[in-house]
């Protein structure tokens, strides 16, 4: 079993480029006529053959545009012969493929995405309070654009660790994608793990897993807080001289409404934007992103 004969044909030959508004690229086509001597001989014996007369296989350069590669090698019979073959050897410029897929480096996407939420601050970080020092019944409500951030990646195995990322949120700073993300402000909204795939015989499964950036979330006095929540601090009852006892209004009354405190369990008296305080909550799980998520 083998293969007598390999020769390119000028049918199927061809080349195209191609523009869009965010990528350019450009594709090839070759084509060879193959002769093998055994009706038994199928598409790897064919495969082979072109591999050894023009060094042709996934992942070789085109020969005149070294930024290209061969991204498929297709052997399909000619006619009713079963010893006459035609193998077309795709290419592409859009990525480089890797013998090794594990060597393949991250695909990584940006995009901006909507949310809305209640907000306790302004741009300052200072208390949204009503013209009576009250925070408002109904929550203001905005326009919270975050960044989210998808990342592919080729991987042999699945670490086990991996699966303890869920809605984990960066306990240390990092970079991606050359750029540079602080302490609480990423947060893992999504892993998915594919299929095992084989390329050159070496399996992978590939990796795919978003992050949400939240950048422009600040507490009091204006400094960030990513992902730590922090809340206004308010109740009905206060501590004095180590009792609990209810908040009371203007007319010494028990109060009906939660009203704003000092950060001690003590109720504050005439509040400001800038005097009201704030509690802050950390309930995600807290992770080094930093060399455990792949990014590269």
């Amino acid at each position: 079993m083998s293969v007598i004969s390999v020769l390119e044909i000028n049918n199927g030959r061809g080349g195209e480029g191609t523009v869009t508004r965010d990528k350019s690229w450009r594709t090839y086509t070759r084509v060879f006529r193959v002769i093998c001597n055994n009706n038994a001989d199928d598409a790897i014996v064919v495969s082979n053959g072109v591999e050894s007369a023009y060094g042709i296989w996934p992942g070789s350069p085109y020969p005149t545009d070294f930024g290209a590669w061969c991204t498929k090698l297709n052997a399909r019979p000619e006619g009713k012969s079963k010893l006459v073959w035609l193998a077309t050897a795709s290419y592409t410029s859009e990525w480089q493929p890797q013998q090794n897929p594990l060597s393949d480096p991250a695909i990584i996407e940006w995009s901006a995405t909507p949310y809305q939420r209640p907000y306790t601050f302004d741009k300052n970080g200072h208390a949204l309070l009503n013209s009576a020092g009250d925070t408002y019944y109904q929550p203001i409500m905005g326009d919270d654009s975050r960044w989210e951030v998808r990342v592919q990646k080729n991987l042999g195995l699945v670490p086990q660790y991996l699966l303890g990322y869920k809605d984990a949120i960066n306990s240390d700073s990092f970079q991606i994608d050359g750029v540079s993300v602080s302490q609480y402000q990423a947060k893992v909204s999504a892993i998915n793990i594919g299929k095992v795939q084989t390329r050159n015989n070496i399996s992978f499964r590939v990796l795919s897993y978003t992050m949400q950036l939240d950048t422009t979330s600040v507490g009091a006095n204006g400094q960030p807080t990513g992902w730590v929540k922090q809340v206004v601090d308010e109740g009905m009852n206060q501590i004095l001289g180590g009792v609990l006892c209810p908040c009371c209004d203007d007319s010494w009354a028990p109060v009906r409404v939660p009203v704003l405190l000092n950060g001690s369990g003590v109720q504050l008296s005439n509040p400001t934007p800038s005097s009201v305080k704030f509690n802050s909550y950390h309930i995600y799980p807290e992770l080094a992103f930093n060399g455990n998520l792949p990014m590269s």
